[in-house]
C-alpha cells in the first residue's frame, strides 16, 4: 500500500543519496548511480524484478554543473 508517509520517506532517502553525492542525482554522476541502486533494491523488495538499461544522453544536450 502505497502511504504519504511511505512517499515522504523516499524523497527524503533520494535527498540524502543526493546530498552525500555533492547535491546531484544528475545522470552519470556517482549520485545518479547509488540512487538507482536505491530505487532497484526497493522495486525487488515489492517483488518486481527489474533490469537496467543503459543509455547515452542526446548529442548536444546539456548536463547540469552542480553548483
Amino acid at each position: 500500500m502505497v502511504t504519504t508517509g511511505a512517499i515522504e520517506q523516499h524523497m527524503e532517502n533520494l535527498a540524502t543519496i543526493a546530498r552525500y553525492n555533492g547535491g546531484n542525482r544528475a545522470s552519470g554522476t556517482p549520485g545518479y548511480d547509488v540512487a538507482a541502486l536505491y530505487v532497484e533494491n526497493q522495486l525487488e523488495r515489492a517483488g518486481y524484478e527489474p533490469t537496467a538499461t543503459t543509455t547515452s544522453t542526446r548529442p548536444g544536450r546539456r548536463t547540469p554543473t552542480p553548483s
